[in-house]
């Protein structure tokens, strides 16, 4: 289709031409024959002829020429004339005196034509000359706009500069004022948090102490009074009174560890993060190990560690010490009488913290009425074995103090793991 398409198109463009070619070709050809013939007649009034047939010949001559050259045609006329004027042939002077007539009007409409067209030219330059001012004063017209419009742009964008510079001071003003009042926010809710959980901690110490006066101290103080009034009784006798005196001295012993027990919690509520190094895990372990020598051969307790993700510790070397001996003491105290313990530690970064695994596959602890027990104050678990209820309170406590928290993990007949969180 598009073979057949193009073939009828270039068929069109050469009937197009052809039909362009045949005028210009008419044209031309008639062009060269009147050529020919008057270059025909000059030539043969080069030769000896009669002067009869001289003035047909420059008669024709003036004919052929008349329309191209009218002033040559005019001149081989006027000699044609005064030949003919000479021979007294009327038909020459006739044919010449017609041939110097048109002569005369295509000259004369020649000169028209010319001094038209020279009007035209001048008009026409006139309009140029016109037009061209009138085009340079618009020109300078559109210059004098668009410099006043570009003096206004300028002037506008020196004033947006001015604002754009006075927007960005006053907004980095504003986001210094809002930066630091973030700041000052963000420090006072921290205070304030902090005041927070100072007052919920001071309330559960409060509370906690409340309860060991009206039960620890108030039961020993009961008992000394009980046996002061005996002792006042004037019937008791000496022998009797004697025998009041060891149940006075145990009275005033559980009195002692009593305040002895609230003055080392105090001691831990009140001290800062003070005297916090980096500790290295494995040889707290093994000093601890050191430490319960006796009661880890006696018992055949495995104890293993893999600290390879934290090594160490930034914390409190006391507390510390103080957190894993509790955790590995509890974990040989609480075995299960039908395995043989094991206690397994190891470290992982969690969330900010570095937590501290400790696990162990003894009794177990049944959590199912919470954790507020286990980690209470006088709080016991198991009975079967001796105890004050104060290790795993004095744990948490130096846990809290540090920062950090404490979890726990655990089901009964299977085992027990501890989890320690330390910030980092």
């Amino acid at each position: 289709m598009h073979s057949i398409h193009f073939m009828h198109h270039l068929l069109l463009m050469k009937y197009f031409y052809f039909l362009i070619f045949i005028p210009i070709w008419l044209i031309s050809g008639e062009v060269y024959a009147q050529k020919t013939r008057a270059d025909s007649l000059r030539n043969a009034l080069t030769t000896s002829v009669s002067d009869t047939r001289k003035v047909e010949m420059l008669n024709q001559l003036a004919y052929e020429i008349l329309i191209d050259q009218p002033a040559q045609a005019k001149a081989s006329a006027a000699e044609a004339l005064a030949l003919s004027q000479q021979l007294n042939f009327a038909q020459g002077i006739k044919t010449s005196q017609y041939q110097i007539k048109l002569a005369d009007q295509i000259l004369g409409k020649q000169d028209n034509f010319r001094n038209v067209g020279m009007l035209a030219i001048l008009l026409g330059l006139g309009l140029i000359y016109v037009l061209f001012r009138n085009h340079q004063r618009q020109n300078v017209i559109k210059d004098e706009q668009l410099l006043n419009l570009q003096t206004e742009i300028n002037e506008l964008q020196t004033a947006n500069h001015e604002k754009s510079d006075l927007l960005k001071q006053q907004q980095e003003e504003f986001d210094s004022l809002h930066n630091d009042l973030e700041t000052k926010i963000q420090g006072r809710t921290i205070e304030l948090q902090s005041a927070a959980e100072n007052l919920l901690q001071r309330n559960k110490d409060l509370e906690e102490f409340s309860y060991i006066v009206s039960h620890n101290l108030r039961a020993p103080v009961a008992n000394m009074l009980g046996l002061a009034s005996l002792f006042k009784n004037p019937e008791m006798q000496g022998e009797n009174r004697k025998e009041l005196i060891p149940h006075l001295e145990d009275s005033a012993r559980r009195l002692d560890t009593t305040i002895r027990d609230l003055s080392e919690v105090l001691s831990i509520r009140n001290s800062a993060m003070k005297s916090r190094e980096n500790i290295n895990l494995l040889d707290t372990v093994n000093f601890i190990k050191k430490s319960l020598k006796s009661e880890i051969v006696e018992t055949d307790t495995e104890i293993e560690a893999d600290f390879s993700e934290s090594p160490q510790l930034l914390t409190v070397r006391a507390y510390l010490e103080t957190i894993v001996y509790n955790l590995i003491s509890n974990a040989i105290k609480y075995r299960s009488p039908s395995r043989k313990p094991q206690v397994q530690l190891r470290t992982r970064i969690e969330n900010g913290y570095v937590c501290l695994f400790v696990t162990d596959n003894g009794l177990g602890i049944d959590l199912r009425a919470g954790t507020y027990k286990i980690f209470g104050l006088y709080q016991r678990m198991h009975t079967h074995t001796e105890g004050k209820g104060l290790g795993l309170y004095m744990v948490q406590t130096q846990v809290e103090s540090l920062n950090g928290k404490i979890e726990v993990e655990s089901e009964v007949g299977v085992g027990t793991t501890f989890k320690v969180y330390f910030k980092r």
